[in-house]
């Protein structure tokens, strides 16, 4: 993620709110210093083009579902409204992110404390060598293992069927899952609401999420709904979401207030995204104390077993 992007957003949002035009806006925001894109957009919006055109010339610096909602929001005018959902949309991914590493800090330091504690006995038995070895086999598979799990996700999460190892794999699929939920009903309703037809706002809610979780799922609903098919028919159809959720998009979809149920729905997954993290974050120690305490009870049995061995052949 660009960090440098939320505050252009938010800063682009605040400008634009006042009525300034957008190349004027992009002028200002470019001469207060390094670091800002505004300069990259500067050339197309000056060449007659549109914030969107010029977004679209550095697609590494503007992802796609950013690409699209800026376009979405200056066909419908409302351009400002636009870009500040996309600084909320940062700030939100950028809180999230900092929860995911304050919960993993400490049962990382305790698994780590742990790993280091059960090779001290092997100092006192038989030296530092020893004990030096002992940690070199301890850590290594753990940072090895470690190491194959991010390039397995790396190699998975761009394929059709990455959703259904999210199911299965404990803890940390839910929580992935309902990030991934929770940024496709957030993109899918700041694009209807910008005047998107709520097919191709789906269809962009499937690129924000990426193609491997729930892409192809959400792609395929898309497609029902450009066939004629209602949103809550082509939802519960081409994908597995949970049944309140269909539920309220349903009522959405008759009242006329989808934009709501789906913002509402995005909440529900952040919420229960962070409900699994902080379970996650309080189950762990404690696996981790009763994996060192089953370790220092084996040894201890052992120990002992072996002294009774030793007595009862004298």
């Amino acid at each position: 993620m660009n960090d440098g992007l939320e505050p252009f957003y938010l800063e682009l949002s605040s400008l634009l709110s006042a009525g300034i035009g957008i190349a004027e806006a992009l002028r200002i925001l470019a001469g207060r210093g390094s670091g800002n894109p505004s300069a990259l957009l500067l050339p197309a919006v000056d060449a007659g083009g549109s914030l969107a055109d010029g977004m679209d010339a550095h697609p590494h610096t503007f992802p796609a579902s950013d690409r699209t909602l800026v376009r979405a929001g200056e066909v419908s005018g409302r351009l400002d409204t636009v870009v500040r959902r996309l600084a909320e949309a940062r700030a939100r991914t950028r809180v999230q992110r900092a929860r995911f590493r304050s919960a993993l800090l400490y049962p990382l330091f305790l698994l780590h404390a742990g790993l280091f504690l059960l090779n001290v006995p092997i100092l006192f038995t038989g030296g530092a060598g020893s004990f030096l070895s002992g940690l070199f086999f301890t850590f290594g598979p753990l940072y090895a293992a470690i190491a194959l799990g991010a390039y397995t996700h790396r190699q998975l999460r761009d394929r059709d069927r990455y959703v259904d190892v999210l199911r299965v794999l404990p803890v940390a699929g839910p929580l992935l899952l309902r990030v991934a939920l929770a940024r496709a009903f957030r993109t899918a309703a700041d694009l209807y609401e910008a005047g998107l037809p709520v097919d191709r706002a789906f269809m962009a809610a499937a690129e924000a999420t990426g193609p491997g979780a729930l892409g192809p799922a959400l792609r395929a609903a898309a497609d029902s709904m450009r066939c004629g098919r209602g949103i809550h028919q082509s939802l519960a159809e081409n994908s597995s979401l949970p049944a309140p959720i269909l539920a309220s998009i349903d009522t959405g979809e008759r009242t006329g207030r989808l934009f709501e149920v789906l913002s509402r729905a995005a909440d529900q997954c952040e919420c229960e995204a962070d409900t699994a993290l902080r379970f996650a974050a309080k189950a762990v120690p404690y696996a981790i104390y009763l994996l060192i305490l089953a370790f220092f009870a084996v040894k201890i049995l052992s120990f002992w077993a072996g002294y009774y061995g030793r007595i009862s052949e004298l």
